[in-house]
């Protein structure tokens, strides 16, 4: 096989020896720099649901208030895996509006925070939600309370197993 490389001396600013090739520097650099975007696997979802909303019965009273609108959800998930660890956050948004009845507009926002570390004979765990909400959507289920007053919740759950 013949050399192809072309000898030249280092005068009037040639190069002498064999001509420099920067592919494979620049592969090694590359390689280098994406080896830990490589070793994770991300994700970000998203969703957005609109709906019309109609309740003929909003206070359930015997004297009816019927109210009409309009309810816009978005949603986020950003989500991070390796093999050891996994991370995610959601994001849940309501925005219900009612054009006849304002009283019972509400906002409601909830938001979601997970990690979990998991060793050859461990398991790491940390929940966090903070939930921002009104009664108007959350007490009547449970205490049968209906009014519009706003709420916040927090939760920290840590969690280690061995």
């Amino acid at each position: 096989m013949a050399n192809n490389y072309k000898n030249t001396t280092r005068e009037g600013g040639k190069c002498s020896g064999r001509k420099r090739s920067w592919g494979l520097p620049f592969m090694f650099l590359v390689g280098a720099v994406s080896t830990p975007l490589l070793a994770a696997e991300y994700s970000v979802d998203s969703q957005l649901r609109v709906n019309a909303v109609y309740n003929d019965n909003m206070l359930m009273l015997p004297t009816k208030t019927d109210a009409y609108g309009s309810s816009v959800q978005p949603r986020f998930r950003a989500q991070v895996q390796t093999e050891s660890w996994k991370s995610y956050a959601d994001l849940d948004l309501h925005f219900d509006n009612y054009y006849n009845e304002s009283d019972f507009d509400h906002d409601d926002q909830f938001l979601t925070l997970s990690t979990t570390n998991t060793g050859e004979r461990y398991q790491f765990r940390l929940d966090a939600n903070y939930n921002r909400n009104t009664t108007l959507t959350s007490e009547y289920t449970s205490s049968g309370v209906i009014s519009n007053t706003r709420r916040e919740e927090y939760e920290l759950m840590p969690t280690w197993s061995y």
